[in-house]
C-alpha cells in the first residue's frame, strides 16, 4: 500500500539530512523509508516546499527516448532515482503517449559508481527473464540514459548479476561484452522523421488557376 505522508510531516522528516561525508552510493535507507506512488507523484512544484529534489528518468515517446523529471526526498539515494525509472509513467503521461519498457516487478538490488566513471547496476532476473527482442532493447536504453544521469562524468553502465557482468543489447540489438554509453542508443535521441505521405500537403493547390485555363473554342481561333 502506497504510504501518504502530509508536507510538514514529510519536512520535518528530512529536514536533518545525513553528514557530509556519508556516501550515498553504498547506503541503503531502511524497508518503507520512502515508496513512490505511480499514480500521484509529487508535483515538482512542491519540491521545493519539501526540501526535495527534482532528477531525470527517461521514457519513451513513440521510438524517441525523453527526459523525465521526479521529485525525490533528499538525501537521494542511487537506487531509489532507479526505482523511480521502474514505477514508470503516470496515468496522465501514459494518455500524452508516454511509456516505459521496463517490466514492473524489475527490483534495483545494488547501484554504485565506480572508477573511472562507471555506474554499475544489479538487476532482479525479473529483468532478464520478463523480456526479449525490441522491449529489452529499450528497457536497456532507459537504464543507461538515467543511470548515466546520476552523477557528474559518468561514462557507461556495466549490468551485472551476482556479481558477474550481464551484457545487454545496444540500440541495433547486437549484446555488448563492455558497458554501455550513450552513443549505444543514440538514435533513440533523434526525433522521427516524417513519412513521404506526412509532408504532402491535405489540400493540394491547383496547379493552374481557372482564369488562365483554355476554354474549349481557344483551338479554333
Amino acid at each position: 500500500m502506497i504510504r501518504r505522508l502530509s508536507i510538514l510531516g514529510l519536512v520535518a522528516m528530512f529536514g536533518c539530512g545525513i553528514p557530509a561525508n556519508t556516501s550515498i552510493g553504498t547506503i541503503e535507507p531502511p524497508e518503507g523509508f520512502f515508496e513512490l506512488d505511480p499514480v500521484n507523484p509529487i508535483d515538482a512544484r512542491d519540491c521545493e516546499v519539501l526540501a526535495f529534489t527534482q532528477h531525470p528518468i527517461w521514457v519513451f515517446d513513440g521510438d524517441q527516448i525523453v527526459e523525465l523529471r521526479r521529485c525525490l526526498p533528499s538525501p537521494v539515494f542511487l537506487g531509489k532515482v532507479m526505482e523511480a525509472l521502474i514505477v514508470g509513467v503516470t496515468t496522465s503521461e501514459a494518455a500524452e503517449g508516454l511509456d516505459s519498457a521496463i517490466p514492473l516487478d524489475t527490483q534495483v538490488i545494488r547501484v554504485s559508481i565506480e572508477d573511472q566513471g562507471i555506474v554499475v547496476v544489479e538487476l532482479n532476473d525479473a529483468f532478464y527473464d520478463n523480456i526479449e527482442g525490441p522491449q529489452r532493447i529499450r528497457a536497456t536504453a532507459q537504464l543507461v540514459f538515467t543511470a548515466l544521469d546520476l552523477a557528474p562524468n559518468t561514462v557507461a553502465v556495466q549490468f551485472e548479476k551476482d556479481g558477474f557482468p550481464r551484457f545487454l543489447p545496444d540500440e541495433n540489438g547486437e549484446v555488448a561484452s563492455f558497458a554501455l554509453g550513450s552513443s549505444d542508443f543514440a538514435s533513440f535521441l533523434e526525433a522521427p522523421k516524417p513519412s513521404l505521405d506526412a509532408l504532402q500537403p491535405t489540400n493540394p493547390v491547383p496547379t493552374t488557376l481557372g482564369f488562365n485555363t483554355p476554354g474549349p473554342d481557344s483551338a479554333d481561333s
